[in-house]
């Protein structure tokens, strides 16, 4: 018996993408159009969980990123997602940009992006911030700061961002 490979069911190569690691996962979604189809299927948000630690390694600049496995090897990937982006936090798989006046969450394993409503940012570069759970969590808070002395903090924070922003600009602390 002899057959194609792209023509294997949808439910398989889901189930087959769902347990792969993160650089054999990425490799499958590359094989054609089917297997990139049903690589998606793969809850997007619940990817990054189960993928090997990777470090991920952005110039700043194109789209062009590396990432290193944990078995200390390196890929080149290419994801335009961060093309003039600036990475202000991470964590369990998932960036917290800043690109073009918006703030967004996006996931590299499954490229999903979840943008945040009303950027009170115009400019990141003096930020630094942090969230506390992945963005789809209803425990996700998102803490950004601008600036600080030994007296006051100014930043701002969003609990939900279905609800809004909390702009308690320059607390004394």
């Amino acid at each position: 018996m002899t057959g194609n490979w792209s023509d294997l069911p949808g439910d398989l190569l889901s189930q087959i993408a769902n347990g792969l690691g993160l650089i054999d996962f990425l490799s499958f979604r590359c094989v054609c159009k089917d297997w990139n189809t049903a690589s998606l299927k793969v809850s997007p948000y619940d990817r990054s969980v189960l993928c090997d630690p990777w470090f991920l390694m952005y110039g700043g600049e194109g789209s062009k990123c590396s990432v290193l496995s944990h078995q200390n090897k390196c890929y080149s990937i290419n994801l335009p997602e961060l093309d003039g982006a600036r990475c202000l936090a991470s964590y369990e798989g998932w960036l917290l940009l800043f690109g073009e006046g918006s703030l967004f969450f996006f996931c590299p394993f499954s490229r999903a992006k979840i943008e945040l409503p009303n950027c009170p940012l115009t400019d990141a570069s003096e930020h630094v911030a942090a969230f506390s759970a992945p963005p789809t969590s209803e425990d996700c808070i998102v803490f950004t700061v601008k600036d600080f002395d030994p007296d006051h903090i100014n930043y701002c924070s969003i609990i939900s961002y279905q609800i809004g922003w909390n702009f308690p600009s320059n607390e004394k602390l």
